[in-house]
């Protein structure tokens, strides 16, 4: 599947002001499939794919939103701590609510129907849908461990109190939780990683600087850099990873406010930490 990205696309065919949508300073990427999609962050590829999801939705229901829910965004991840936002996944169903809560002579300024253009923000990441770093680190997850969501636990094992925390032979593991298997063959998964990889080791990737000079070849990293705009303030720098790409053993989510594209502020980050981890030992099994 590929597309030829110009550097726009209208979606929905209409004309109206919010119907044409760019990449960012509306560089064209030339034909793009998902994996060099994925590499470069082509926002064109993405709406025009929404704008095929909604034309779909009559036969095929609404594929977004239900691959979105079984990645375990749009619910709480039930971590032991008090106070989680589930998010929002927004689809048809969820604007129409919205709009019927509304006070009847609100109404007339809100609008129930779910649009094409409604679709094509989702497939960016953008518009209404409401994610925590939580959420997304395990959503990642899923595609590192090749399909399996887990449930967020703060405790790895409990040890008497005269035991050596560093002895692993000691105490009782606190077993994972497992909330579903995800659907993820194997040959599809392959194709969104290899763009994953891209991210940090093509030259045109939108990390390549800030990891370069890493060991790819020790410890391959597989991301994707996000860019977060909310109406009046500056962008919020995104950024999420795994690894090694061949055997992951980490996920690492970071989340900036107003800090500028994904591969400025949040990539060198997340850059850190896996640069302390790796010096841990975690490539011989010390980490996990």
């Amino acid at each position: 599947m590929t597309f030829n990205d110009q550097g726009s696309y209208r979606v929905g065919g209409c004309d109206g002001p919010g119907c044409l949508r760019t990449n960012d300073n509306g560089v064209a990427l030339g034909v793009v499939d998902i994996t060099r999609s994925l590499t470069r962050s082509s926002n064109v590829f993405y709406y025009w794919l929404g704008d095929r999801f909604w034309q779909a939705r009559s036969e095929r229901g609404d594929l977004f939103q239900d691959a979105l829910g079984q990645l375990g965004l749009g619910q709480a991840t039930g971590i032991d701590l008090g106070g989680e936002a589930p998010g929002v996944v927004p689809g048809p169903a969820w604007k129409r609510e919205l709009w019927e809560s509304l006070p009847a002579d609100q109404q007339q300024f809100g609008d129930p129907t779910w649009y094409p253009g409604d679709e094509a923000s989702l497939a960016i990441g953008q518009g209404d849908l409401l994610a925590t770093p939580l959420q997304m680190a395990f959503a990642f997850g899923v595609f590192a461990n090749g399909g399996t969501l887990y449930a967020p636990r703060l405790v790895e094992r409990v040890i008497p109190w005269d035991a050596d925390p560093a002895d692993p032979t000691v105490g009782v593991p606190v077993d994972p939780v497992v909330v579903r298997e995800v659907p993820m063959e194997s040959g599809w998964r392959d194709v969104i990683v290899n763009g994953m990889l891209g991210v940090t080791q093509s030259s045109v990737g939108t990390a390549a600087s800030a990891f370069a000079g890493w060991d790819q070849q020790a410890w391959p990293v597989a991301a994707k850099t996000g860019t977060a705009e909310v109406a009046g303030r500056a962008d919020s720098s995104v950024f999420g990873a795994f690894g090694p790409a061949d055997d992951p053993n980490l996920v690492a989510f970071a989340v900036l406010e107003e800090s500028g594209y994904g591969g400025e502020a949040a990539a060198p980050m997340v850059r850190r930490i896996l640069d302390a981890y790796v010096a841990a030992g975690p490539i011989n099994g010390a980490g996990g």
